[in-house]
This record gives C-alpha cells, structure tokens and sequence, in this order.
C-alpha cells in the first residue's frame, strides 16, 4: 500500500489534529500516520493495528488538506482489511448503543437540575423552503429523550408538518470510521427505503455525527442539522453567565458564526472519537481535558452532537454546565 507520494508533507494537518495538538507525537498526526502505513508490508500486524486505530474520525484534516485527502476515510479502509478488527470492532459499537447501562446512566449522571431556558426563540417573517419533516433522533436519544420533543416544539412554532419518526437505523457514521463498511451501507439502505416511503421529506437531526453519517447516503439538500433552523428565528440569550457555543468536529463546515452571531464559539474535540475512547483511553482523556482546559470558570457550554454530549457530561468539572442547545430554549408566538 504505497501511498506516501499522496501526501506532500506540508503539515497543514497538524494545526487540526486533536491527537497531534494534545500529544505533539509526529507519529500521531494524520501527516506522520500516512507515511508509517504507506510502508504496511515492513510493519507487524500489531503496529498496523495500533496505529490504524490512533484517529478520532473528526476529519478535520480533510477540510484542510491541500491534496484533498482523508485520512479518516483511508484509516477506515485499511481496518476493513482485517477481519479480527471487524469483529472487535462490531461488537464494541454495538455494545455501546444498545447498552442498558449507559441508558440507566442517562437518567442519574446525565439528567439535568437546572430546568431554567438560556435562550428565547422569537420566529422571524423568513420564509421556509419547506412545510414537512421527519426528526432523526439518531441512537443516542434514547439517553435524552427530552431533545425530540424540544425539536417538535421548535418546528411546531415554525409551522411545519411532523411525519411520526420512523423505525430509523443508526446513521452508519460510526460503523464506516471503524471500517465496517457493510453494516453501514445496510443501515443506509434501510433508512432510505423508509425515507422513500415516507414521500422523501426534509430529514432534520439534533446529532451533528448523525448530519455527517446520513449525508454519506442521502440527497444533500434533504438533510438539515437543527441547528440551521435558528436562522428562522430571533435569539435572545437569557442569562448573564458566560456562554460557549461548542462546534463540534462534525458540524464544522456548519456557519455556527453566523448562527449565533453574539456568542463565542470553541471548535475543540471533546476527545470521544468511538472506538478510539475504547482503544486509546489514555489519549482521550489527554484530548478532553486540553479541552476542558480553555473554558473559563462558571461556564455553559453548548454543544450540537450527542457524542460529545455524553463525553462533556461525563467528565464534567466542578462549576461548569454542557448542554445540548435544543434542550434550554424557550419559544415565544410571533
């Protein structure tokens, strides 16, 4: 697999990488990953799977390659290769979404004391391209069910027609970093039968993770993340406290500039990455508390993906609050 002539070493890859900026190992950064694999045939089994597995799936370095390359995508391909990872790798993502125990876990470390709302919505006389959807909740909103229904509130008060969710399958985004390729492509082909079924309405998801996976399979202009739906609205921030909107590493090519024009935004990796947290715990826990390490005292930080949600819940520090953004909103009639 002699693919290092693809890369021309310019190391923009390095300004982006979580694990490079945390670690500041060569061997780590998506640069110093591609040259070690090119050379695969010279490599154990062992190192090949050691270093395949050392990537978050973020893809920030493919929005700014200027070869045009993903690693995350080619580091897929290469975990495709092995059939021991493929079974490892199944069992550990299937493990996590369909875990009781992260959903008893969801209802004590996850739930939420403060039922105050930051923010109030007013809807604007923009006109809206569009007068029905369904609502991707995606895998882990079982864990907050609170979300959907915040969603159904936002898109009643904007006047738009909810289609009853589906028996949706996961957005395959997961599956297709960790190189599993086919259950991905099965999950796309069962949700667009049920898309198609549907009329083929507009797809709206509150998972910035999710918007990635389904845009893999689906008409670009039938997926909206939620969070394009603030455009339709005036946004009056309620609270004095000091308030953080989290881009995630999904959503960055999503103008969350634009979108909450007065806020600060922070575009760090929560540290999640999937199989990554499982293989590399140590890392991750490097990466999320680099994050942690930028956000002033008696912050709220919000953030648009259900990943990093669960991430930033978990490991929490003292006299800061995260949230997803949907969940402390309040609405008010035109």
């Amino acid at each position: 697999m002699n693919l290092a002539n693809l890369c021309i070493k310019c190391g923009r890859c390095l300004e982006v990488c979580p694990l490079f900026t945390s670690t500041l190992r060569e061997d780590f950064s998506p640069r110093g990953k591609w040259t070690i694999l090119s050379n695969s045939p010279k490599l154990s089994l062992s190192e090949i799977k050691h270093f395949s597995t050392l990537c978050l799936g973020c893809e920030k370095c493919a929005l700014v390659c200027t070869q045009g390359l993903n690693f995350a995508e080619y580091l897929a391909d290469f975990k495709a290769c092995s059939s021991d990872w493929k079974i490892f790798a199944t069992q550990k993502l299937l493990q996590f979404i369909n875990s009781s125990n992260l959903l008893a876990l969801g209802k004590y470390k996850f739930s939420s004391q403060d039922k105050n709302a930051y923010f109030l919505l007013t809807p604007s006389s923009k006109k809206i391209p569009f007068k029905k959807a369904v609502i991707f909740p995606g895998c882990l909103a079982k864990i907050f069910p609170n979300l959907e229904e915040k969603l159904k509130q936002l898109l009643a008060a904007l006047k738009i027609n909810i289609i009853p969710t589906p028996n949706w399958k996961c957005c395959g985004k997961p599956f297709q970093l960790a190189g599993l390729e086919e259950q991905s492509q099965n999950f796309a082909t069962h949700n667009l039968n049920l898309w198609e079924e549907l009329g083929k309405p507009i797809i709206i998801t509150f998972c910035a993770t999710c918007f990635k996976g389904l845009k893999n399979s689906f008409p670009q202009n039938s997926i909206l993340l939620a969070e394009n739906l603030l455009k339709y609205f005036s946004i009056q921030t309620l609270t004095n406290q000091n308030i953080l909107i989290h881009q995630s590493c999904h959503s960055m090519d999503i103008p969350l500039h634009k979108i909450w024009a007065t806020l600060k935004i922070i575009s760090k990796c929560c540290g999640f990455g999937g199989t990554f947290k499982v293989l590399h715990s140590k890392w991750s826990k490097e990466i999320n508390n680099q994050f942690w390490s930028k956000i002033p005292e008696s912050s709220v930080v919000f953030t648009n993906c259900l990943g990093c949600l669960i991430e930033l819940k978990a490991t929490l520090p003292k006299n800061l609050q995260v949230f997803h953004w949907i969940e402390k909103i309040s609405l008010k009639e035109k």
